[in-house]
């Protein structure tokens, strides 16, 4: 499974990936700061390395995380 992280703390990134890497059937394919990183990111990926599953913060600065689901389901 291809999973993103868009989390604005770092340590909280940190414990997440501590958490979901050990398991072989999780891929780490993109982790950003906020919203806007993660749709940058997002242009830079072919979309069969798109992740599944992304795990949203909902509060960050620049873009949060509610702004950054309600534009991508567009």
């Amino acid at each position: 499974m291809r999973i993103g992280i868009v989390e604005d703390h770092f340590i909280n990134r940190k414990i997440i990936k501590e958490k979901l890497l050990p398991y072989e059937e999780v891929v780490l394919v993109l982790e950003a700061e906020n919203g806007e990183d993660f749709f940058n990111l997002m242009k830079g990926l072919d979309k069969d390395k798109y992740p599944d599953v992304v795990l949203m913060d909902l509060e960050m600065p620049i873009l949060d995380g509610i702004s950054t689901i309600s534009i991508s389901s567009i």
